[in-house]
């Protein structure tokens, strides 16, 4: 959600070539390392877990958050955004839109996992 926040307004200061630029630079490195701590640490939570396993359905569903997630932003927010950024309007506002319409995506999705695992929904 920062880097979201982050570009959106680097988006209205600096060029979209610039933004490409530091979208390629920074994206796939912060984007993948965070993914990959936040599936280590729900692993972690769930193996050592005396209550819950891996067929409890508030963990399914945030199993499932994170394919759906990474599947939205690998074949539509991603590609659309960069497109976006090297081919857009000099003010940006296309990348500024898609970059809300995906930031409000994944929010969502955040926000419906939590509440799956706060409520134990299932349990």
């Amino acid at each position: 959600m920062f880097a979201s926040l982050s570009f959106a307004q680097l988006s209205k200061t600096n060029s979209m070539t610039r933004i490409a630029e530091l979208e390629k630079a920074l994206g796939g490195k912060f984007f993948g390392t965070s993914v990959l701590l936040l599936i280590l640490s729900g692993v972690g939570l769930v193996s050592t877990s005396d209550a819950f396993g891996w067929g409890s359905a508030f963990v399914l569903i945030g199993i499932g958050v994170v394919l759906v997630d990474g599947a939205l932003e690998g074949a539509i927010f991603g590609p659309r955004l960069k497109m976006a950024a090297e081919t857009g309007d000099a003010h940006g506002q296309q990348y500024r839109r898609i970059l809300t319409f995906s930031s409000v995506s994944h929010l969502a999705l955040v926000v419906f996992a939590v509440w799956a695992m706060v409520a134990k929904f299932g349990a």
